[in-house]
């Protein structure tokens, strides 16, 4: 599997030999090569192993900012990001907070686990959004933070409950349902993950990271067709993204469609063309077109 970096100005999971990030196209640091594939089992008709494709799902709506009544998305940082810079995105949907306030006891907390889930202190901030909940319950934000923080350290299902609190308070929020999918999909919860994915999508279409992850939660439930569109329609926003149709050429070689993954195939070719993943895709589109 190809090493990961994560993106220090929204967190989105990448490979490591990026030098910008897929999502908000900021510049990755270090960009360390990737490493090399497992070796091919010879020649064969199966699809070739892309396992950082298929393993790869897409962050957003991590944490998000204190102290705003329509507050914007910050992902894996304490920094607000409120729209999908350059590459034509949408920008990130304007949340309607309510009439919900935090007390000052409850933001002092929300601020100490912001500080220390941006510097990777897990178990701290659990603790801090914890206490900033206990302070006032109905704070979203805190909620959905501690949610997260959970879903971090490995308790996805400890996470749930506080995402569905969160979202009975402001049911309009793409980063509430976004995460609450992420969290069913860790537990493989699918037909859960689709639903809270498919709101999320309704809530902000323009979104590639939704459509992706969405065609990856399809694709485990065994919804072949379903997926196919999904990582079609993450294509079409971000079309510079050479992984999407490297999945899609996966999922399509699962549902025997050769033809057409040889045009996804062909159409990661044109965005990455070298590279040991590029290699083994030129091996696999030689087997294909020697087949038809």
């Amino acid at each position: 599997m190809a090493t990961s970096i994560k993106c220090a100005a929204c967190g989105t999971k990448t490979y490591a030999h990026r030098t910008k990030c897929p999502r908000c196209r900021a510049p990755l640091t270090p960009a360390a090569p990737a490493a090399a594939p497992a070796p091919a089992r010879g020649r064969s008709t199966a699809p070739i192993a892309i396992a950082s494709i298929v393993g790869l799902i897409l962050t957003a709506g991590v944490v998000v900012q204190i102290g705003t009544s329509s507050p914007s998305v910050a992902r894996t940082s304490s920094k607000a990001t409120t729209h999908v810079a350059q590459g034509g995105q949408a920008r990130v949907p304007s949340v309607d907070a309510g009439s919900i306030s935090p007390t000052a006891q409850s933001m002092d907390r929300s601020r100490d686990g912001l500080a220390a889930y941006a510097k990777g202190d897990i178990a701290g901030s659990i603790e801090q959004f914890t206490d900033a909940v206990d302070a006032d319950p109905k704070n979203a934000q805190a909620l959905n933070n501690l949610g997260q923080a959970l879903v971090r350290a490995g308790r996805a299902r400890d996470a749930i409950p506080y995402f569905e609190r969160a979202i009975a308070l402001t049911r309009d929020n793409w980063t509430y349902h976004f995460n609450r999918a992420k969290a069913h999909g860790d537990l493989q919860e699918w037909s859960d993950a689709i639903a809270d994915y498919r709101r999320a999508a309704e809530l902000f279409p323009q979104d590639y990271a939704t459509a992706f992850n969405l065609a990856r939660a399809l694709q485990a439930s065994g919804d072949l067709t379903g997926a196919v569109a999904e990582f079609q329609r993450a294509i079409n926003l971000a079309p510079s993204e050479p992984d999407f149709p490297l999945a899609l050429a996966y999922v399509l070689e699962t549902a025997r469609r050769p033809t057409d993954a040889v045009r996804a195939y062909k159409r990661y070719l044109e965005l990455q063309d070298s590279g040991p993943t590029a290699e083994k895709v030129k091996q696999r589109l030689q087997e294909l077109e020697s087949n038809q």
